[in-house]
């Protein structure tokens, strides 16, 4: 599942409407580099057209579109980048700077507490994702955190309905980008 229904399923419009006014709508060109393995990075990036790769020492180890957001790891424990990411492909984003987010989550603690949370979801989410690949090796089911077909007992009523509210919010940012 995107990244960007976890953390959009959890904040409101105003914080929707912060993001777009206070990021970027930035193009890249395949093979531009957004994050570089072992530096500092400092912007947040919301895929909006395109698709990226991301390697490690060289490797490639995933590729990942529309809808999905990088960055968000050195946001958190101010470290360098554990991986490169590139422009797979023609690439525009949403680009909000740590500072300013930074900035917003000292200043909005209601903010802060929706962002953080969501954020924490979506690594609920990776490190379940994680289990069962170390569990089951390419057995397991729901290997694939991007994998939109899941089951319906899998998913209850609220979570549907903050993944259709969120859907809803990303198409607002992509329109919000697209036409100034």
């Amino acid at each position: 599942m995107k990244k960007v229904l976890y953390i959009l399923g959890l904040l409101d419009d105003e914080d929707i409407d912060w993001m777009v006014s206070a990021g970027t709508r930035e193009q890249y060109q395949p093979g531009d580099v957004l994050v570089r393995e072992g530096q500092r990075t400092q912007f947040l990036f919301v895929i909006v057209e395109g698709n990226v790769d991301i390697t490690v020492r060289g490797k490639q180890i995933a590729n990942v579109g529309i809808g999905e957001i990088v960055g968000e790891m050195s946001l958190l424990d101010f470290r360098p980048a554990s991986a490169t990411v590139t422009a797979g492909e023609d690439l525009t984003v949403l680009k909000i700077s740590f500072e300013e987010l930074e900035a917003r989550l000292q200043s909005n603690f209601r903010f802060q507490g929706r962002f953080y949370k969501a954020l924490g979801v979506f690594l609920a989410q990776r490190m379940r994702t994680i289990n069962m690949k170390v569990a089951y090796g390419d057995e397991a089911p729901l290997i694939d955190e991007d994998d939109d077909e899941l089951l319906d007992d899998e998913i209850n009523d609220e979570v549907m309905e903050k993944l259709s509210l969120a859907g809803a919010r990303f198409k607002v940012i992509i329109d919000k980008l697209k036409n100034g």
